[in-house]
């Protein structure tokens, strides 16, 4: 990475990041020297941050680097210097003894900054590393399907060579990808423990019938009450077809033959306007997501759900009681989006903890 930039006044590199991270993150990053993966950051707020570095210092710092350098003194050292680590997609979100390892795997955003005030909250006494998504060191091309997204994570745990078992857990987009990590771990003579997913549902073509159609009905309804605030003929008429609209996609995506190939422009999870970084990732998240019909795992799972849900969604036990000969379900408090932040965290790291220390939950 080349580095180009003239400090402004008497700012030192340092300064200037820990300004940058302040902005991003609030008083809770005024400390230089602090481990940055303890602030949970989303992924707009990362983004606004390495794009304010960007046009600062003229270097361009993918996440993952960010993250592997660790703390704003770290990340001000490596600009001033122009030494960089190597790219890795295995990100150490917290130190611990060695043995057991607990392994989280990235959402659709490709990072784990947005789990780490559940990662900090865990009790457990073992190393916890998150598994990003490869292509956001921006060297490597993202994966396009969940198969290949859960061997390459397979073949960064086996390189890594824990002593002990490996725990898994996944949230949302990386709950999807848990139980087939979990698997492929398994048939590779890995020892597994905890299989954890975290609200995590798979694209609607693949809902059980009786889910579609309960998801269906409740969007009919929502869809109702919107038509009873219309105040005349002509809103409700305009009303009425941008719904039948909606509702023509809804079952045409149900129909959708598999074969077909999702563009992720056409999705109705597309975000656009992100750095081109997250912006390919996130893509080819969108293609491994509609493109995957869960498998089976033969072996414990164990499927934390919000008790508000999403609202988009079906309820994830249909899905993944299917896919294992053993599901054990704990409910959290909160959404599907607010259940991995304050002051609903404490109560799934809770609940998470308790199944890491039990036997019968991480026995593989």
């Amino acid at each position: 990475m080349e580095t180009t930039f003239s400090a402004a006044g008497s700012k030192t590199t340092e300064d200037l990041v820990g300004d940058m991270w302040c902005q991003a993150v609030g008083p809770k990053g005024r400390d230089t020297n602090g481990d940055m993966l303890k602030v949970s950051v989303g992924l707009q707020r990362l983004q606004r941050f390495l794009a304010n570095i960007k046009s600062t210092f003229g270097v361009n710092i993918h996440p993952t680097i960010a993250m592997q350098l660790g703390t704003v003194r770290a990340l001000a050292n490596a600009i001033d210097t122009n030494v960089w680590p190597s790219p890795s997609d295995l990100i150490l979100m917290r130190d611990g003894e060695e043995g057991d390892v607990l392994f989280v795997v990235a959402a659709a955003s490709g990072v784990v900054l947005e789990l780490c005030d559940l990662v900090q909250l865990l009790s457990f006494p073992g190393k916890i590393i998150g598994l990003q998504l490869p292509g956001l060191a921006g060297e490597t091309e993202p994966l396009t399907s969940i198969d290949a997204i859960a061997e390459h994570h397979k073949a960064n745990i086996m390189a890594y060579a824990a002593s002990g078992k490996s725990h898994i857990i996944g949230y949302s987009f990386g709950g999807i990808v848990t139980p087939d990590l979990a698997r492929k771990l398994s048939q590779a003579g890995h020892t597994i423990g905890l299989v954890g997913i975290i609200d995590a549902t798979c694209y609607e073509k693949y809902w059980p019938k009786s889910e579609w159609l309960k998801a269906a009905a409740k969007r009919i309804g929502r869809k109702l009450v919107e038509m009873k605030k219309r105040h005349s003929l002509q809103e409700s008429l305009s009303f009425v077809m941008h719904c039948a609209r909606i509702a023509g996609r809804y079952v045409q995506r149900r129909l959708r033959p598999s074969s077909e190939p999702t563009v992720a422009e056409n999705s109705a999870y597309y975000i656009g306007g992100l750095d081109p970084v997250f912006q390919r990732v996130r893509d080819a998240n969108i293609i491994a997501f509609e493109s995957h019909q869960p498998g089976f795992y033969d072996g414990r799972m164990v499927l934390f759900r919000s008790d508000l849900g999403d609202p988009n969604a079906c309820d994830p036990y249909a899905i993944w009681k299917r896919t294992t000969p053993e599901l054990k379900l704990v409910r959290v408090p909160g959404s599907h989006g607010t259940m991995i932040r304050k002051p609903f965290v404490q109560k799934l790291a809770e609940e998470i903890s308790i199944c890491l220390a039990s036997n019968s939950a991480v026995k593989g």
